[in-house]
């Protein structure tokens, strides 16, 4: 009788199968791989916590690895009081500290997972960048490591806000809480990816709010952007339920993961991130400096140290640029800021900026404010436009209409009864007379034998 056949890779000596394993770039990889037969399986349980914490450290990368840690934890707090909270800040945001742990894979593949969709982000971020018109006419390079762990650990701050900030606080408690734990530089990376997060998930939103007749009867504004309520609560679910919103494909999808199936409605909230980066700025004393004033002496007592130690010098060379000639009441997430912003100006490299030229230059705040204004009549005309689209789809709900609806198309509308007004049988209210005219009048709209009509004509 033949002996069955043994693969080259299960003749290799254990320590070579774990060596291999431990090569693995991703969680969910490794765990196909030592499912994939005996020798890798056993090869595994033997050295499990080595393997498992080497392929973490691969797939998120060892500087971002602490934030990474930090979201897992602040998303597993037994009830979000107080006394938790504040053990979750001493340990987590006081000091950055190196992941000193070992991991199961079982206790691992949650951060792995988590991190595809951290990772998915940063590279819309960088996409988006891209393609801005400022940038299409110079040569945009791949970001370097270093920058797109920057933009991955700002997406981790911003989850780690979400999580703790789950109920609402006061601004000072966020203040003190969080954003006293990060340079000016890295708060307004923070903001960058508030920025783009809200720009990524309005496309959806907005599509939603001008079509769905329902939402339109509510009067849900849309094309607001930054400071909608909606949007703000949207962005308190977290990124994983914004990624399934931004990917969705179709309107049904879109209108399924938006709409609030208790109200038939969006959720609103006020106080979330924009609430807090609006106020994250310390008030100014009577004699604070300029930042182009500032003394060697002045720095510490107004300037937090990062708490990422930074090896390029980039996001605080541009933060300083921009904002020479403000006090510490509007070094975090000026309006004026805005465009800045917009293309992650606190994120890259110090050699980059300078390749496009950008540090060489004066801040122009001048024209960072007049960039940053509000359209006023082009505001007017989208209120206009808004207005008349509530009144039309409050006018179909009225008589009956749900579903999607633009003008001159009425074809996706779902009417209740399953058919339109002007296909139902005409039928009169009913209509109690008050008087003998009246009852006259409502007789003669009734088809009656000619002998009845012939009396009431005498």
């Amino acid at each position: 009788m033949e002996r069955p056949q043994v693969s080259p890779m299960e003749r290799l000596p254990v320590e070579i199968t774990q060596k291999v394993l431990s090569t693995v770039t991703d969680l969910l990889s490794l765990r196909c791989a030592a499912l994939s037969c005996p020798a890798f399986f056993y090869a595994f349980i033997d050295a499990e916590n080595a393997i498992t914490t080497r392929v973490l450290s691969t797939q998120v990368g060892f500087d971002v690895l602490p934030e990474a840690i930090a979201a897992s934890k602040s998303s597993q707090l037994p009830s979000y009081t107080e006394d938790e909270i504040q053990e979750f800040v001493a340990n987590h945001l006081r000091r950055r500290r190196s992941p000193s742990e070992s991991w199961t894979l079982a206790s691992a593949l949650p951060i792995g997972k988590f991190h595809n969709c951290v990772s998915a982000f940063a590279r819309m971020f960088i996409n988006n960048i891209s393609i801005i018109e400022n940038f299409r006419r110079v040569r945009w390079l791949d970001p370097t490591y270093d920058e797109t762990y920057r933009i991955e650990r700002a997406l981790y701050r911003f989850e780690v806000f979400r999580n703790i900030f789950s109920k609402s606080r006061s601004i000072e408690e966020e203040r003190n809480i969080f954003f006293t734990n990060f340079a000016p530089w890295e708060n307004e990376q923070l903001g960058c990816i508030h920025d783009f997060l809200v720009r990524a998930v309005s496309p959806a939103f907005d599509d939603v709010a001008e079509h769905d007749i329902t939402w339109g009867e509510l009067r849900v504004e849309y094309g607001v952007g930054i400071e909608s309520p909606y949007i703000q609560h949207l962005l308190s679910l977290g990124l994983e339920k914004l990624h399934q919103i931004v990917t969705a494909e179709t309107y049904e999808a879109r209108h399924k993961l938006l709409n609030d199936r208790r109200f038939s409605c969006p959720r609103i909230r006020t106080d979330f991130l924009y609430d807090a980066l609006d106020n994250v700025n310390e008030p100014d004393d009577d004699d604070t400096p300029l930042l182009s004033d500032f003394t060697p002496e002045d720095e510490p007592s107004h300037i937090r140290p990062p708490f990422f130690d930074d090896p390029d010098s980039g996001p605080a060379e541009i933060w300083q640029w921009a904002h020479q000639d403000e006090t510490k009441q509007q070094f975090v997430y000026q309006k004026s800021r805005g465009p800045l912003r917009e293309w992650g100006y606190v994120m890259w490299d110090s050699w980059r900026l300078y390749d496009l030229g950008i540090l060489q230059k004066t801040f122009d705040t001048e024209g960072a404010w007049n960039a940053s204004r509000v359209d006023l009549d082009q505001q007017g005309r989208h209120r206009a436009e808004m207005t008349m689209s509530w009144e039309a789809r409050s006018k179909i709900y009225m008589a009956g209409g749900r579903g999607w609806w633009t003008v001159g198309d009425h074809s996706k509308i779902v009417w209740i009864g399953g058919k339109a007004p002007h296909e139902r049988p005409y039928t009169h209210a009913h209509t109690k007379p008050i008087s003998v005219e009246d009852a006259r009048d409502i007789l003669q709209m009734m088809k009656l034998p000619s002998s009845v009509t012939k009396f009431l004509d005498r």
